[in-house]
């Protein structure tokens, strides 16, 4: 009998359950949500949480490509190196950069380290990426479209109706030129106003590749020689240039710049002309 009155197996028992409610309460505390600070976080320090939920998609940033975020994840379950790339967002938790990286850590339940940069804004998504090889003509086309911007919303209208035409060859048609820097396209400075010419131009040549099946018809300097022709060659008559390719289709062939084409179509356009009223597609 012990002192204290209590046999050895009562104060053992006694210890046992203590350490089991210890160990319950330690359990039920790590259970507990982790509170949320009402403390503003200081920008640009890195953090990193599996609560994927806070952040948000902005709908004018790229579409996130699933194989690529199953492609990452595969990168990073061989080697973790979040914690080196911490992705960045704005102070409301917007995905500036990076949501591709947050997927992948969905997929495989890792933390995701981000930082927090007050004077990043969603208008920055563009600027951020303009030297970024992830992003293609493609994605900036659709966050300045979403933007609002007109030139481009003209440019997304055109592709959609007119989807054979590359995204740079639509470019010059729409712009009216082919000096559009790819640096000003990806900043949102792209200048449009030509959109219905660019129409114009995409029906006659469409009109054309019905007739001759022209597999390269689609190539930009082939495009440029029908712009000019519709655009810059005095007396030329679509109407007129169709008959002729018609009564000879396989004349039209692949040449190596615009201005062999164009004299190429002037032989086919002066077809069965009296010399005097030939015209002529440049000087």
């Amino acid at each position: 009998m012990e002192a204290s009155g209590k046999s050895f197996f009562e104060s053992l028992n006694e210890e046992v359950t203590l350490a089991v409610i210890k160990d319950s309460a330690d359990i039920e505390a790590a259970q507990q949500p982790e509170e949320i600070s009402t403390e503003p976080l200081p920008t640009g320090a890195v953090f990193h949480t599996t609560n994927y939920d806070q952040f948000k998609t902005i709908t004018a940033n790229r579409e996130v490509d699933n194989t690529h975020a199953h492609k990452l994840a595969a990168a990073i379950k061989v080697r973790n190196w979040l914690h080196i790339k911490p992705i960045d967002v704005t102070k409301d938790f917007e995905v500036i950069d990076g949501q591709h990286r947050l997927e992948a850590a969905r997929l495989l339940g890792v933390p995701i380290y981000y930082r927090i940069t007050e004077e990043l804004k969603e208008e920055d998504i563009a600027i951020l990426n303009a030297n970024n090889k992830n992003w293609k003509g493609a994605d900036y086309l659709n966050y300045w479209t979403v933007k609002g911007k007109a030139p481009y919303i003209e440019l997304s209208r055109f592709i959609k109706h007119h989807p054979k035409f590359s995204l740079s060859t639509a470019q010059e048609l729409v712009s009216g030129n082919d000096s559009n820097k790819h640096v000003d396209f990806r900043a949102g400075n792209f200048q449009g106003g030509y959109y219905l010419r660019a129409i114009e131009v995409a029906e006659f040549l469409e009109k054309i590749l019905q007739i001759t099946k022209f597999e390269y018809g689609y190539e930009t300097r082939f495009v440029r020689a029908i712009n000019h022709c519709v655009l810059y060659v005095e007396g030329f008559k679509q109407e007129v240039f169709l008959h002729k390719i018609a009564l000879q289709p396989n004349s039209v062939v692949r040449c190596v710049n615009h201005k062999q084409y164009l004299e190429m179509l002037e032989t086919l356009y002066n077809y069965k002309t009296n010399h005097e009223n030939r015209i002529r597609f440049f000087k």
